[in-house]
């Protein structure tokens, strides 16, 4: 089922750590993308505080920004 668009979503990383799926909204960027402190703090609310690894934009098939996808480790 899909989830509320403001919801941050959690999967494991087959490779360790976590991936996490933090809607645009939540992570809001001025230029680009948001910074890993932004991130990692939109990430903290809900699972605590972790380091993110590296991160990748989610776009709609128009192109439009969705979210970014996070990976991640505590």
């Amino acid at each position: 089922p899909d989830m509320p668009p403001n919801q941050i979503r959690a999967m494991t990383d087959p490779a360790g750590g976590l991936i996490y799926i933090v809607p645009a909204e939540l992570a809001p960027a001025t230029r680009g993308a948001p910074s890993s402190q932004q991130l990692a703090g939109a990430i903290a609310s809900v699972a605590g505080p972790v380091t993110i690894d590296r991160t990748e934009p989610v776009r709609e098939i128009g192109g439009r920004l969705v979210a970014w996808k996070v990976w991640a480790h505590r």
